[in-house]
């Protein structure tokens, strides 16, 4: 049995689940999409519901809001593969709505 702590590490460890199809991410910048969910993971209750509630207005994505719930209140024993590349996804999908053309061409 794990305790919270292997379970936390687990739950943000680097995995091919968080790649995102057709674009794949260098370590540095797997790395970086994973500290910040680890960071966002050690926020207060609010700011998580917060976030959730966001998520939800920019992508309303089932799979999205349960695997980013499952992230923000860590529960590793439970997130799947799939609930990590929805995650992964949503994500990058979101960001590429949001961000200028500038941007968006050189992906």
């Amino acid at each position: 049995q794990t305790g919270p702590l292997e379970d936390r590490i687990t739950l943000f460890a680097a995995d091919e689940s968080w790649q995102v199809v057709n674009r794949h991410q260098t370590e540095e910048g797997l790395s970086c999409l994973l500290s910040c969910l680890y960071f966002l993971a050690a926020q207060p209750e609010s700011t998580k519901k917060a976030l959730l509630s966001a998520a939800w207005q920019l992508f309303p994505f089932p799979p999205l809001q349960l695997g980013l719930a499952l992230l923000l209140e860590g529960r590793g024993r439970q997130i799947t593969e799939a609930d990590k590349a929805a995650v992964a996804h949503s994500l990058f999908e979101m960001l590429k709505a949001i961000a200028p053309k500038e941007h968006q061409e050189n992906q």
